[in-house]
Parts: C-alpha cells; sequence; structure tokens
C-alpha cells in the first residue's frame, strides 16, 4: 500500500503536539520501515498515526489515496495489525484461549495461513500455558502471532525484540523478512536497535522530540 502524510500535527503531550509530519512518502515497494529514536522522542505516538489511534490536529494521512480519518478508521483497521509495547496478550488466558479470542475480532484469515504462522513462531508446543506463565521471547512470539493472524496488509511493531535472547530475536527477523517478501506485508517498526536495523535494507525515518527525518 501507498501512505502519504502532510503537514500533520498530532495529539499533545504537556502543551507540544506529539507528532510533527511535513512529509513522508511511505510506497507499496517499502516493505520494511524503521523508526528511530531514543526514548520518549515520538516513536509509538507515531506508530498510532496509522491507525488513528492519536488525535489529528491538522494535515493528513492517505492510505492509497484514501483519507484516513473517523469515518474510515474502521474499515481500516481490519487490515491492519498493531503490537505495541505492552501487547496484545491475556494474562489468565493460554495460548490457544488468546488465539481464538483475537480471531473473533478480525475477519479469519485462510486455515493454512494462521496455522503456518502458529507453528514457524513455535507456539503449538506452548498452547496450553497461560500468557503469564509464558518467557519474554514466549510471550512476544504470542503477540507476534495475534497481530499477524487475521493476515493484515500492513503490521506495526514497537520494539519487537527488545530484552530478546538472541534466538527469539533471531525468529522474529526471520518472520519479518519472510513475511514482508512472500507474503507482500509491510511492517512499521518501532526501534532504536542498530544491529537490528542493519540486518534490513530498508528505509529508516528518524524521529526526534515528534519531528521526522526520513534516511
Amino acid at each position: 500500500m501507498n501512505i502519504s502524510i502532510s503537514h500533520l500535527i498530532a495529539g499533545y503531550i504537556k502543551g507540544e503536539p506529539a507528532i510533527k509530519i511535513p512529509h513522508l512518502e511511505l510506497t507499496h515497494e517499502d516493505k520494511v520501515v524503521f523508526i528511530k529514536g531514543s526514548n520518549g522522542s515520538g516513536k509509538t505516538s507515531f506508530l498510532k498515526v496509522f491507525y488513528n489511534g492519536i488525535r489529528t490536529i491538522e494535515g493528513q494521512v492517505l492510505i492509497d489515496q484514501n483519507e484516513l480519518n473517523e469515518k474510515t478508521r474502521t474499515n481500516w483497521l481490519s487490515k491492519i495489525g498493531v503490537c505495541l509495547h505492552n501487547g496484545l496478550s491475556y494474562n489468565h488466558l493460554s495460548v490457544e484461549e488468546n488465539k481464538r479470542l483475537i480471531s473473533y475480532l478480525y475477519p479469519l484469515a485462510p486455515h493454512d495461513y494462521r496455522s503456518s504462522l502458529f507453528n514457524s513462531l513455535n507456539l503449538a508446543e506452548i498452547s496450553t500455558k497461560k500468557a503469564n506463565e509464558l518467557s519474554v521471547g514466549q510471550r512476544k512470539r504470542l503477540d507476534l502471532f495475534l497481530a499477524m493472524q487475521h493476515k493484515p496488509q500492513l503490521v506495526l511493531l514497537d520494539e519487537p525484540t527488545s530484552n530478546l535472547d538472541s534466538e527469539n530475536a533471531a525468529l522474529i527477523h526471520s518472520i519479518i523478512r519472510d513475511y514482508s517478501q512472500y507474503k507482500n506485508m509491510q511492517f512499521i517498526i518501532a526501534s532504536n536497535n542498530e544491529n537490528e536495523i542493519a540486518l534490513f535494507d530498508t528505509k529508516v525515518v528518524q524521529i526526534t522530540n515528534g519531528e521526522i527525518l526520513v534516511n
């Protein structure tokens, strides 16, 4: 999909705009885009722009030439997957129960797709465990599955490999790489991990105090 943002001011933090984007173009060829910035720079607020999770004060966001606003938000939400830093899974539910619950919220993707993703993330072997019994890596993998199980066109991820060991991080990177290349998904990822960003030949959006610079 093609995304165009112009003259955007969104949200307020302590009386100042949370996000200021004079102009940004992302095309369907930008399969993986990293949002880079220090803690508190506005990376998470930037992700919220793409699902109208932060109030637009001025400007516009166009998705394939259709304006994103309150009227179009519901239709658009079915086409994106979102996993912010606090995740999607419910502590008291098992992996399988979380899977079923989230599936009620979105149009159901083909069984083969969901099964392949579930197995690729090594979740079948822990399907009966409650989310609060999982390791950090297992929980991150579950949250990634929940964000992607309805086969979205765009996936928004907030620090998807933070606090992970190399094995779990590598698995998540492989999912991002494979699904962007072979499943025609786009990923916008908030990260300040230089090593992670270097693994992908990709566009990088630098954000500082809510303002952006595209590399």
